[in-house]
């Protein structure tokens, strides 16, 4: 059952019908705008300088500002940095979803429901189109808040794979993402055994495998993100969270290409091309990655691991995805 059905900033109300009413209120913060406009950058509108809780940054893809981040108006979805990756001649690309259309391609994708999800998480996911679409050439992940106070069940959010459509095993897996921050808010690509219980295999977690291409958790540092595998040996092992670290400025600034190289001998995470770990997994414990794994994209939000949302951090939380794509060797 769906706990709320508005997001935070837009609503199912116009926009222009969330402003506040009182017309002295309103009056004061016109004048304020117009004083501050002669002493602020081109850059900013009136009609921005005018929002009331970031209606017009949200129509303009734009977060609402909020005190103690990075400055939402500086973060802009979809960024217009160029794409300028290159695969080397080894590889062949063996499946892809550009995202091209007005619809999600369900041959490709699957948007799981999880009413109750993992890891004592805060978000539901649910299949609404709202959480999860196409648009403009960009697969779109929002995170909605769906009340005014921050805790369990107050966030609905996409969660989507291609079990039991689409897995493989071994070759480069790579997506093209400019991602969400901010407070309690943690995005994931990564990947899990395609024989899973949760998706109507025979084996449970973690004996299925699953690798980590990247997750970041905003309440620790919105440009970093790290890669990690999960599996059984004797219980719940891993290697334990690798990070990378941007030189400059934060994940959210810009598309990012995060990927794996994996064979029959290692994995090999990769940020914009540059590789920052890899692991043996010739040892027989690590049998987990010698099987077929199933691609997933989503946006947490709290719980045991994500830390606390707040009014800091800027809802809807947004993942734009421009391509996903699986190459192989030649």
């Amino acid at each position: 059952m769906m706990v709320g059905s508005r997001t935070e900033l837009l609503g199912n109300t116009p926009p222009e019908c969330r402003l506040r009413s009182a017309k002295v209120e309103r009056n004061m913060k016109t004048l304020f705008a117009l004083a501050l406009a002669l002493f602020v950058p081109a850059t900013f509108s009136l009609p921005a300088l005018l929002a009331d809780d970031g209606v017009a940054l949200a129509q303009a893809g734009r977060t609402k500002p909020v005190d103690g981040v990075k400055a939402a108006a500086e973060v802009v979805y979809p960024a217009k940095n160029e794409d300028s990756y290159e695969v080397d001649p080894k590889w062949k690309q063996v499946w892809a979803d550009e995202f091209e259309g007005d619809e999600l391609n369900l041959k490709n994708w699957t948007r799981q429901i999880l009413p109750d999800p993992y890891n004592e998480e805060w978000q539901q996911y649910f299949d609404h189109k709202e959480n999860s679409f196409v648009k403009d050439g960009y697969l779109v992940i929002k995170a909605i808040h769906t009340s005014d106070k921050h805790g369990d069940d107050q966030y609905t959010s996409g969660r989507l794979h291609t079990g039991g459509k689409h897995s493989w095993k071994y070759g480069k897996i790579a997506a093209r993402i400019q991602l969400p921050y901010g407070k309690g808010i943690w995005p994931a690509f990564w990947t899990l055994g395609d024989d899973i219980t949760e998706i109507g295999g025979t084996t449970p977690w973690p004996n299925c495998g699953e690798i980590d291409i990247l997750e970041l958790y905003g309440t620790r540092d919105d440009a970093i993100v790290e890669g990690n595998l999960h599996y059984d040996d004797g219980g719940h092992k891993q290697i334990g969270a690798k990070p990378f670290k941007l030189k400059k400025g934060i994940f959210a600034d810009n598309f990012h290409v995060f990927e794996i190289e994996w064979n029959k001998e290692k994995i090999t995470w990769l940020v914009d091309g540059e590789a920052y770990h890899s692991v043996d997994i010739t040892d027989k414990a690590m049998n987990e990655f010698h099987d077929g794994q199933y691609i997933l994209l989503n946006i947490a939000v709290g719980g045991k691991y994500a830390g606390r949302p707040d009014e800091t951090t800027p809802f809807p939380a947004q993942m734009y995805v421009d391509w996903v794509r699986v190459y192989q060797e030649k």
